[in-house]
Formats: structure tokens, C-alpha cells, sequence
């Protein structure tokens, strides 16, 4: 690990070289690449369906230093393993530099405030993420059999065994045959003179859906928050219903008023009610898990897209994939005041041959142009190489079938609730006095007039019957 280079900096940079090891391993059996047959061994590898379970999060550690594990079990299977947040982040860092150019799938957000983190709510949704993120990518035909994959599902050993197995898997030059397909699908597929303006257009298009999926994740967040806050209300609404029964029953501290109709109604009302906090009880649920979530993954998807396209652009321009740090020059650095014994030169001239000694022993020396333009060429080519072979009908087709997903779930849910709902309300109306008919022409009335003052035009609630 470079010394002035965080460990993820470090492994990317030593992934990249791996990946060009890995495209000349692949290049050979290039020549004898037949794409019915790839795409049979795709349909073949995920044929077997695999579903992952994120559960049981458990605080380990010192009390300085504690962290949360998770249980990663698969599905009808109770022995599992366990890992860290920072494990599934590794996972995912090793993935996006080895195949570059395939779209990885995301993480949940990652948060450092501690009241947050301490919460129920959020130690939920981060196991879902952390269970989607693993189940899209055993969905996935080149990484489900990787071997850093396979590592991070099967060695159930403590924590010195786990990183030592990490540090095998994380840069290889094959690292299963998923990887070696998906590289030489890629590496196979014939590119068009200039691919720019398809892949300028298709920019484009990921730009706009990032900026309408945040509108749509601002909105689904706000709907959240104000169901969250009407089935508050409809629960205090209900309680209220409640002591308005007990005083007129006489139930407890409260005096009797024997008032036989209005106990009746007062019955009868507070059930409705609360059927009806309970069936609100359920919307915020459906607003967070069905609409928000997975609009925040789209859009966590998108982002990752742009930063792909943003990431081969870098290299079409030449510019370094890793950020480099020079020690700053000797004419920069602070000059103290004259110590007794020593001269402002001297001491300055064994500072830089200091620092350079140092410098020499911690910092590898910096890339040639060659060097850089070995690695530019490479990831641009890579990128370009999946973004048309694969990767842009890809994403096209799983906004689409991720949108259906959403819709379908969110319709029937909503649907669902809506029936519960009518259900609370028609069971109260069935043992009301009133003349259906006649109550349902009054109720239009009563909403019709709502609007007949309103000087610009807007829809009526009445409308609704």
C-alpha cells in the first residue's frame, strides 16, 4: 500500500493493473468467441436462483471502536457469515475496478451521525440495501462466481482469516470464469469508428434521468414523512374517540351519564376510527420500502452510471486515474528561526536530502507519460468496449423493468389499503339510519360548494363520486 494513498486508491490502482494482465490472458481466445453461445452460458448461469438474506445485526468490538456485523445467510440456510459495512464496501470496490466498464450494484447511503445510526428504522434499511446490493449481484452472471464473490459468501473464519482471504482475492488476473467471459465479450465486440455521439446522447439522457429521479426521491421522501405524520394524527384522532367513550360510560374515574344514543354512536364511531388508524398505520411503510427505496437505488444506479461515463471522458482526455501527491519543494517549506549551533542553509539542505531519502522509501516513483497513457488507453478503451456491447441497452432495460417493478408492487399495495379502507368506512355506513342515496347526493352537495366561491377554476371533491 502506497504510503500516502488511502487503502482504496491503492487497490484500484493495483486492480487496473491487474485488468490489463487479464485483458492480454483473455486476448488468445478472442479469435474463437461465438455470441450464442456467450449469451447461452449467461441465461445458464443464473438459471439457478439464489436469494441472500441480510439479518441479525450484532455490535461487536471495543468500546471505543465498535462496529456492526450483519448475518449473511442464504435463503433456507441458517449457518451463515458475518460481516462489516466496510466488507461490502471492499466487495464492491474490488468488482468496479476489475470489471471496468460493467455497472456494479449500489450500496445504501453510508451515514456517520451516531443518533442515526442507533435507530431501528435505519438499521433496516441498510439491511435491505446491503441484501439487495448482494442479490442483484447474484442476478448477475459474471459476478455471481467470482471469486472475491465467493470469498466474501464463504469463509466464515475471524477476522485475521477473513483478511488475509481478502488481500488473495482482491487483485487477480482471473478471477473466475465470469470474468474472463465478461471480458472477452467486450473485447469482441466491433466499435464503430466513432462511437462519441452515441455515447454523447446516451450522457445525456443519464443526466436528465439523475436529475428526475431526485424530484421523484425529494417527493417520495415528503410523501413518507407527511403519512408518517397523518397516521400520527389519525392515531391521536382515535384516542380522543376513546376518552369521549369512557367518559360518557362511566368507565373509571369518569361519572356515568347514561345517554344511550350517543354511547351507541360514540361505539360504534370509535371502532370506524380505529380501523381506520390501523389501515393508515400502513401507508408510511408502503411510501419508504415500495417508492422511496427504490427510487433512491435508480437513482444511486444513475449517479453510478454518469460517474462511469464521466470516468472514460477523464481518460479520453488523458487525464490520471489516481490523484498523485508531491512533497512540496524546499523553497516551500517553513524556514524557522536561526537556532544556535546551526545556519538557516544547512539546515534546510539536510531537511530536503532528509525528505527526499524519505520520499524515496515510502512513495513509488511518478507514473511515465507512457505509463499513463498506457492506463488512459485502457480504461477508455474498456469503458467503451461495455458501453457498447452491453452496458447501455443494459441500463435502458433495467430502468424500465425496475420502474415496472416499482409501479406493480406500489399499485398493489395501494390497492390492497384502499380495499381495507373502503371496507372500514362501508362497514360503518351498513348500520347507519341515513338513506344511502340520499346521503351520497348531500355529501356532493356539501363538497360542491366548497369550490362554487373559488374564482379560478379547480377540481371538486366531488368529482371523487
Amino acid at each position: 500500500m502506497q504510503f500516502f494513498a488511502t487503502g482504496k486508491e491503492s487497490l484500484v490502482a493495483a486492480a487496473l493493473e491487474a485488468s490489463m494482465r487479464s485483458v492480454r490472458l483473455c486476448g488468445a481466445n478472442t479469435t474463437t468467441f461465438d455470441l450464442e453461445e456467450h449469451q447461452r452460458w449467461c441465461a445458464e448461469a443464473v438459471k439457478d436462483r439464489v436469494v441472500l438474506k441480510v439479518s441479525t445485526p450484532e455490535a461487536r468490538g471495543t468500546y471505543l471502536q465498535k462496529h456492526t456485523t450483519f448475518l449473511v445467510t442464504q435463503e433456507l440456510h441458517q449457518e451463515g457469515v458475518r460481516r462489516r459495512f466496510r466488507d461490502f464496501e471492499w466487495l464492491r470496490v474490488v468488482l468496479h475496478a476489475r470489471y471496468v466498464g460493467l455497472l456494479v450494484p449500489s450500496l445504501p447511503e453510508k451515514t456517520t451521525t451516531a443518533a442515526v445510526m442507533k435507530t431501528d428504522a435505519f438499521m433496516q434499511s441498510r439491511m435491505r440495501g446491503l441484501q439487495r446490493f448482494l442479490n442483484d449481484i447474484m442476478r448477475c452472471p459474471y459476478l455471481r462466481s467470482d471469486a472475491a464473490v465467493e470469498s466474501f459468501l464463504g469463509e466464515p473464519g475471524d477476522e485475521a482469516t477473513w483478511e488475509a482471504m481478502r488481500k488473495r482475492t482482491a487483485v487477480m488476473d482471473n478471477a473466475g470464469e465470469g470474468h474472463m467471459r465478461w471480458l472477452q465479450r467486450i473485447m469482441c465486440e466491433h466499435i464503430a469508428n466513432s462511437p462519441e455521439k452515441e455515447i454523447s446522447v446516451f450522457k445525456r439522457h443519464v443526466e436528465q434521468r439523475e436529475r428526475l429521479l431526485s424530484e421523484l426521491a425529494a417527493c417520495a421522501k415528503r410523501l413518507a414523512d407527511k403519512s408518517a405524520a397523518m397516521a400520527k394524527d389519525v392515531s391521536t384522532l382515535h384516542a380522543i374517540f376513546a376518552g369521549w367513550q369512557l367518559s360518557e360510560t362511566g368507565t373509571g374515574t369518569f361519572e356515568a351519564r347514561n345517554d344511550g344514543p350517543l354511547v351507541t354512536l360514540l361505539d360504534k364511531s370509535t371502532a370506524t376510527i380505529c380501523g381506520w388508524s390501523q389501515v393508515q398505520s400502513f401507508q408510511p411503510a408502503i411510501y419508504e420500502l415500495l417508492l422511496l427505496e427504490n427510487i433512491k437505488y435508480m437513482l444511486h444506479q444513475t449517479v453510478a452510471m454518469k460517474q462511469m461515463l464521466v470516468e472514460r471522458e477523464r481518460a479520453v482526455a488523458g487525464e490520471s486515474l489516481a490523484e498523485r501527491k508531491s512533497f512540496p519543494p524546499p523553497s516551500e517549506l517553513p524556514v524557522s528561526p536561526p537556532i544556535s549551533g546551526f545556519s538557516v542553509a544547512s539546515f534546510t539542505s539536510a531537511a530536503s536530502s532528509a525528505a527526499s531519502r524519505f520520499m524515496s522509501a515510502v512513495e513509488p516513483p511518478s507514473l511515465s507519460i507512457e505509463e499513463q497513457q498506457r492506463r488512459t488507453h485502457h480504461t477508455n478503451e474498456l469503458i467503451t468496449r461495455a458501453l457498447m456491447a452491453e452496458e447501455i441497452q443494459r441500463f435502458r432495460t433495467g430502468t424500465t423493468v425496475e420502474l415496472e417493478n416499482i409501479m406493480n408492487h406500489f399499485s398493489c399495495a395501494e390497492a390492497q389499503l384502499s380495499k381495507r379502507s373502503g371496507s372500514v368506512w362501508r362497514e360503518y355506513l351498513k348500520t347507519s339510519p341515513a338513506d344511502t342515496e340520499i346521503l351520497v347526493q348531500r355529501t356532493k352537495e356539501l363538497l360542491d360548494s366548497a369550490t362554487t366561491n373559488c374564482s379560478l377554476p379547480s377540481p371538486s371533491a366531488a368529482d371523487a363520486f
